[in-house]
This record gives C-alpha cells, sequence and structure tokens, in this order.
C-alpha cells in the first residue's frame, strides 16, 4: 500500500506491520479517521490516518517535523511485580514524525533540567516514522540522571525489581537533530488523578 498526500506527485510506502501481500480491499472509516485494508489470506488490517491528514497542514514546510507527543500516565509501580509475578511496565510511548528523505538522525529525551535520558542515533526512511520508547532511562545516561534527580528533588531513586530507572514524574522534551536543523517537542510523565 502507498500514500501520496501531493496528488500523486510522489508515493510513500506505508510498512507498520503490514504484511507483504497482495490488497484486495481498502476503506476508510467515515469518522474514526482508519484506513481498514483487507489482505489477501492474511486478514484485517487498521490504520490510524490522522497523521497523513496532519501532514498535509505542514506539507513543505520543514525537511523534519514532530507531530504531537502525548503525555505519559506514570505509575510508581513500573518495574515492580505485580500479583501474577509479572513486572509491571509502561505502554511504550510512541515518538512520530515526518522527514522529507532517507537520513541519519539523532533522536534524544531530555528532562525539563536538559539532562540526557535517552539517546539513539538511526537513520530513518522519508515520509512518517515512528520511535518506541519504553519509558527506561538509558543505562549510560543513569548517573547524571540520578545526581540531578538527587540534587533536585532531595530523592533517591528506589530500586524497581526488574533493575531499571524509569522516567519520574515531570516534563521532557524529545529531540531530533540532523543535517536539517534541530527540532524539539515537549511531552510530559504525570500522575493520573481519579474524578
Amino acid at each position: 500500500v502507498y500514500v501520496s498526500i501531493d496528488r500523486g506527485v510522489t508515493f510513500n510506502a506505508m510498512k507498520g506491520n503490514l504484511p507483504n501481500v497482495p490488497v484486495h480491499d481498502l476503506a476508510v472509516h467515515p469518522t474514526a479517521n482508519e484506513l481498514i485494508l483487507g489482505t489477501h489470506g492474511r486478514s484485517i488490517y487498521i490504520a490510524d490516518i490522522t497523521l497523513i491528514q496532519k501532514y498535509k497542514q505542514i506539507a513543505g514546510q520543514n525537511k523534519i517535523h514532530i507531530f504531537d507527543i502525548e503525555n505519559v500516565n506514570y505509575s510508581p509501580n513500573w518495574g515492580n511485580r505485580n500479583f501474577d509475578w509479572n513486572y509491571t511496565k509502561p505502554k511504550d510511548m510512541a515518538i512520530p514524525f515526518y522527514c522529507n528523505e532517507k537520513q541519519k538522525l539523532n533522536v534524544t529525551i531530555f528532562t525539563a533540567d536538559n539532562v540526557k535520558v535517552y539517546e539513539e542515533e538511526n537513520t530513518f526512511e522519508s515520509g512518517i516514522n515512528f520511535i518506541k520508547y519504553d519509558l527506561t532511562v538509558k543505562e549510560n545516561l543513569l548517573d547524571t540522571f540520578k545526581e540531578n534527580l538527587k540534587k533536585i528533588n532531595k530523592t533517591e531513586i528506589p530500586v524497581k525489581d526488574d533493575k531499571k530507572v524509569y522516567l519520574t514524574e515531570g516534563k521532557y522534551f524529545v529531540q531530533i537533530s540532523g543535517n536539517s536543523g534541530v527540532l524539539r517537542k515537549e511531552f510530559e510523565v504525570k500522575r493520573k488523578h481519579s474524578p
């Protein structure tokens, strides 16, 4: 399946988890912003097309664009075992962004105090891309994160059952940089308040 947002001048492959099989039927749900694909022998796939629609609004403005990032509901139980002895894990955060050409980009996540918690350099395809982030502080960045948290909040980070350190409540920034420039987008990790 290929998508064009410039009336057929260019096309980008719609990848995701779609297998390389013939697609026999396409339908756009009129109210849910979903594209429904019927494949030959591999089931039905549903794709959210909201980002494709949002891209149309920013087309041609930037070589890289970070779409809005959903805030994360914090849980102090992340990394601890639950009643069935499995670890409580946060849902991976999806960081959606667009780049106009295949290029090598550096993706970094900072605290509000500019302390790095995540860094990845990778080559991304032209079009809309997603970075999956598990909300953990990367091991090589742990010492600085712990020192900063202790200095600002006067607190130690508790040791979790899975031995990982997760983001604490607060504001964070995703930064994507490359030959095309540097962009930043904010997101927040906050405790969900009950009504």
